[in-house]
């Protein structure tokens, strides 16, 4: 396999986290031990524009301007990192756009982190492409670009030659998946443990309170958010209702009236639902995913799945297809 180089781009007001994460597990993977040399991949920062840099936080970074005449030939990803805004990401656009032919024609992949997918939609490179992004941009994309295949679930999704990434933490994951394309596992792998990623996330198996179904009844809307927000700690629905507003059987009707179920059936049924997701889309055990639910003992987890389902979460794990 032949060592990857990859050219990272930082936006303005550029968010530090996915950044550090994403550079730090190149690092890891580009050298024995700690040592830190540029060995088995190697990398580039640069900016678009000719101001000075800063991150969201204040921070100055010192990075070179990428030319227009860049030689993309043996460049093996451009990652482009997101700013504090899409509007800033959009305004990147007009000065990535003269790159693209050069990308293109280097046949080089296109990695967008979190809200710099603004700029890949605005340049017309995401029509009717499978895409990701932090929860909290994902309505506005969905409102400014509707041609894009929006999944609202997901660390990183890949489409032909761009991938698209929620970014924080999750470019930590995005890296090793990267680097893996291009060498073995187990080096693309290498410090995940020194990063404290003792356990791989699974890309797909993310839910926020953005998954909750849309409900014009204001105190439906906050309950669901309180419910998917607590999806791996439960509070009691007694709470829920408390905090929105309302009795426990004044929720219960506004439930009943919209799902046909009491607040606490409504919501037992979407933690199943996730954990049936889990058992067909992830490695994990049947423990580790009551647990991960907020079930504190796993016996309940199977008993409530198999009343649901009609199935043990073996026999459900066993016939994924059919899911």
């Amino acid at each position: 396999m032949t060592t990857p180089h990859f050219d990272l781009i930082l936006f303005p007001e550029v968010t530090l986290l996915p950044y550090a994460g994403f550079t730090d597990k190149l690092r890891f993977s580009s050298d024995e031990d700690d040592r830190s040399r540029q060995r088995y991949c190697s990398w580039r920062s640069y900016q678009l524009t000719q101001h000075p840099l800063q991150a969201s936080s204040g921070l100055g970074i010192d990075v070179a301007p990428l030319s227009e005449k860049h030689d993309f030939r043996n460049t093996d990803f451009v990652v482009l990192f997101g700013g504090r805004t899409a509007q800033s990401a959009i305004e990147q656009a007009a000065l990535f756009r003269p790159l693209l032919k050069q990308i293109y024609r280097a046949n080089t992949h296109i990695v967008a982190i979190d809200n710099a997918v603004f700029c890949l939609a605005e340049c017309g490179l995401l029509d009717h492409k499978a895409v990701t992004l932090h929860w909290r941009h994902q309505q506005q994309l969905k409102e400014r670009y509707p041609a894009v295949k929006l999944q609202e679930k997901g660390l990183f999704v890949t489409d032909g030659r761009i991938t698209t990434s929620v970014g924080g933490t999750a470019t930590i994951e995005l890296a090793q998946a990267l680097l893996a394309k291009k060498m073995n596992a187990q080096r693309a792998a290498k410090g995940l443990a020194d990063m404290m990623i003792t356990e791989s996330r699974n890309p797909l198996a993310f839910m926020t309170w953005n998954n909750a179904p849309a409900v014009s009844d204001a105190y439906v809307h906050r309950a669901l958010v309180l419910m998917f927000e607590h999806m791996s700690h439960p509070i009691n629905v007694t709470d829920i209702s408390a905090q929105v507003g309302l009795s426990r059987r004044q929720l219960d009707r506004k439930f009943l009236s919209l799902f046909g179920q009491s607040a606490a059936a409504y919501w037992q049924s979407v933690r199943l639902e996730q954990g049936a997701w889990l058992l067909t889309h992830s490695t994990q055990t049947i423990e580790h995913i009551a647990a991960q639910l907020g079930y504190q003992h796993d016996g309940n987890f199977r008993q409530q799945f198999r009343r649901q389902f009609g199935c043990t979460p073996t026999e459900y794990r066993r016939q994924p297809e059919q899911h």
